[in-house]
């Protein structure tokens, strides 16, 4: 099975959804990292004592993963 996507990008809103497009895969990757980060730290215990420490982290390693996968977050 094959599928082909066409996008005219001379239209400022289809060349958006072709960034989208061309980034799913990183955005699949980034997803899944963070869900098993997160799954782990569930399952053996997270390094937080605290709510903010928590919040914190989660934040840092959202960030961090977005950067290892190259997610554009302006598109």
């Amino acid at each position: 099975m094959k599928a082909t996507l066409k996008f005219d990008l001379s239209d400022p809103e289809e060349q958006r959804l072709y960034m989208l497009c061309n980034c799913a895969e990183d955005t699949d990757a980034f997803i899944y990292d963070l869900g098993q980060t997160l799954r782990s730290w569930d399952k053996y215990g997270c390094p937080f004592k605290t709510a903010e420490e928590a919040i914190e982290g989660v934040r840092e390693e959202y960030y961090r993963l977005i950067e290892y996968h190259n997610i554009r977050t302006e598109i």
